[in-house]
């Protein structure tokens, strides 16, 4: 398929990753032992089209007319799912519908898992020598077992035999994270006690996420501790037993069923030893020594008295826990810090930042202070105290608020009148203050900030004594001050 001598392009990377299960780092490793290089970003964009393509017919999934499936239904009978024991199966299609930019086949048999009880659906091929569609999901419609296909080659052809193959390494995924959920719903009861009940779930192949009823966020250590317990029992390698019972039978041996689940007369009954048993039609593992380790990453309320936790299991676990052994060593590198004194290190700094902050701000308000103290000598007499009215350069409105109590101070009776302009004059902030005596007179500080307000463009308002507001054509500043000042002369 490659030269001996050609570096290796996107789509032979992508290739070997997503039909044969190489990643893409071992071909790199590989790659580069040969003198070759791996087109990376070719890779990525491969990566990117084949999420975009999963993503769109998921998407159109609740599109598409059950009318036709159930006509289907009706007239080829339900589909025989033999995903429990295979993960390949030669089968007959039986139907196909256009899907918008996808076809829909129905085969006779299939080994794909269609989304059901929260586990997302499989995907892989169907082909045969002449024909070849990707299945980027399956799904049910009653018990018709429907494949979203793209077709890579070839036409559907009804009553042919194919090839029905599941992606068996995104399967596995996706086994390792239901069986997850399972032990997750038993360590959260063991931890926080009988109230928790599943709330709904999400398996995928790179992630589980759990929703349950609780009436409170879990602490830290309730978190630690549920993630502890699930890796001991993943230490202990305890089988898993799947058995389909008579749901009266199933009932009595304790197993837990989801609330408001509608169930069959025959139900799979999922058992992990002592640690869980529970009522589920999902793909499991044989051992949960497969998961290999359980990470929690994060807990969070959905709605009230409801909450949800993610966590990522196996190979996503351990890439996880890569990332992030890689960023404390990032830090302790920039930081010339061992990593186990890393939070010592940073609190240090977040207290050596609050208290440079602190001063910072202290000279500010100072810088403010002297600044505002030169604008005394231009305050103008009026009858019966002084008027200082002027535009200044882009000052946040706290440190006005503190040159504008040092004029009133030094001052005494005064009418304050100050308009804060961006560099850019795309917009001011107008501040007025006013003495006790010009209230009791009638000026209102209130009024000024609005009547400067409405002349630049804004709005604004306050008190008689103090108000502020803002607007948006500082040009128009020089004509409004001009009035005021033959107002107050």
């Amino acid at each position: 398929m490659i030269a001996k001598k050609e570096n290796i392009n996107g789509a032979d990377a992508f290739k070997l990753y997503d039909t044969f299960g190489f990643p893409l780092e071992l071909t790199q490793e590989i790659a580069q032992e040969n003198g070759l290089s791996v087109d990376v970003e070719g890779f990525n964009a491969e990566m990117k089209q084949q999420k975009e393509r999963a993503k769109a017919a998921t998407q159109k999934i609740s599109l598409t007319d059950d009318l036709v499936y159930v006509d289907i239904e009706n007239k080829f009978g339900s589909t025989d799912f033999v995903g429990y024991e295979k993960e390949e199966s030669e089968s007959k299609i039986v139907a196909s519908v256009n899907a918008g930019d996808f076809v829909d086949i129905i085969l006779d048999k299939t080994p794909f898992y269609a989304e059901c009880g929260g586990q997302v659906g499989d995907s892989g091929v169907i082909e045969n020598a002449g024909f070849k569609a990707e299945v980027l999901t399956t799904f049910k419609v009653n018990k018709l077992f429907v494949h979203r296909c793209n077709i890579i080659n070839g036409e559907v052809t009804i009553g042919e035999t194919v090839t029905a193959k599941i992606d068996s390494a995104r399967r596995k995924q996706i086994r390792i994270h239901h069986t997850s959920a399972h032990l997750l719903q038993a360590a959260l009861v063991k931890v926080l006690g009988d109230e928790v009940k599943q709330a709904g779930s999400q398996v995928e192949e790179k992630r589980t996420r759990f929703d349950f009823s609780f009436s409170r966020a879990m602490t830290l250590d309730e978190i630690d501790k549920v993630e502890q317990l699930i890796n001991e029992w993943i230490g202990r390698a305890i089988d898993v037993d799947t058995k389909v019972m008579d749901i009266n039978e199933a009932k009595k041996t304790g197993a837990t069923a989801l609330f408001g689940e509608k169930y069959e007369d025959k139900v799979r009954v999922v058992s992990i030893g002592d640690v869980s048993k529970e009522f589920c039609a999902g793909t499991h593992v044989g051992n949960i020594g497969e998961i290999r380790v359980l990470k929690i990453v994060s807990e969070s309320a959905i709605a009230a008295g409801t909450r949800r936790i993610e966590s990522v299991s196996a190979d996503s676990a351990i890439e996880l826990l890569r990332d992030k052994s890689k960023t404390v060593d990032e830090l302790s590198k920039k930081l010339k810090t061992p990593a186990n004194e890393l939070i010592e290190r940073i609190e240090k700094i977040e207290k050596d930042n609050l208290d440079l902050n602190k001063e910072l701000e202290e000279l500010k308000a100072q810088n403010i202070r002297n600044k505002f103290s030169t604008f005394i000598s231009r305050a103008k007499d009026i009858d019966g105290g002084k008027l200082f009215i002027s535009r200044i350069e882009d000052v946040p409105a706290p440190l006005v608020k503190i040159g504008i109590d040092l004029l009133s101070n030094k001052l005494g009776e005064s009418i304050l009148i100050l308009a804060s302009v961006k560099k850019d004059n795309s917009a001011l902030s107008i501040f007025v203050k006013v003495g006790d005596s010009f209230v009791k007179k009638g000026v209102n500080a209130g009024k000024i900030v609005g009547e400067i307000a409405a002349a630049t463009g804004g709005k604004g308002g306050g008190r008689p004594n103090f108000a502020q507001g803002g607007g948006k054509d500082p040009s128009k500043l020089d004509e409004i001050f001009e009035k005021l000042e033959k107002d107050f002369q």
